[in-house]
């Protein structure tokens, strides 16, 4: 299997997931905020809480998540330093990804290059 066979597998995989998360994140977002503007006659310390709230709602799954990719052994250090990824195991979209996302290395200069005399 290529690797643009492997990312549309996964994507046609991930992506239903990704977008159900994000309309759900979207709207609970808009709901605390509307939230907050109608407490704005409370204390602060109430709209503290539900802002405190809201953020624990983001931010609980988000680490369940990193803890449990870190149990596969899925450790995004580890994918980002070796964009060849696939030879120890990896699976061939985060490797590609890797891939895209590193640094391109370009040609050095001379000074002499570029300059304009005058």
């Amino acid at each position: 299997m290529n690797v643009h066979a492997s990312l549309a597998a996964w994507s046609t995989d991930w992506w239903p997931w990704f977008l159900n998360h994000l309309w759900q994140a979207t709207l609970f977002g808009v709901v605390v905020i509307i939230l907050v503007a109608l407490l704005r006659r409370t204390s602060a310390r109430t709209r503290y809480a539900v802002l405190l709230v809201a953020l624990a709602k983001f931010a609980v799954p988000a680490s369940f998540l990193a803890t449990l990719a870190d149990d596969v052994g899925l450790q995004p250090i580890h994918v980002l330093s070796d964009p060849q990824g696939v030879s120890e195991g990896r699976s061939v979209p985060l490797a590609a990804i890797a891939r895209v996302a590193s640094p391109i290395e370009t040609a050095i200069l001379p000074a002499s290059v570029g300059v304009a005399s005058g």
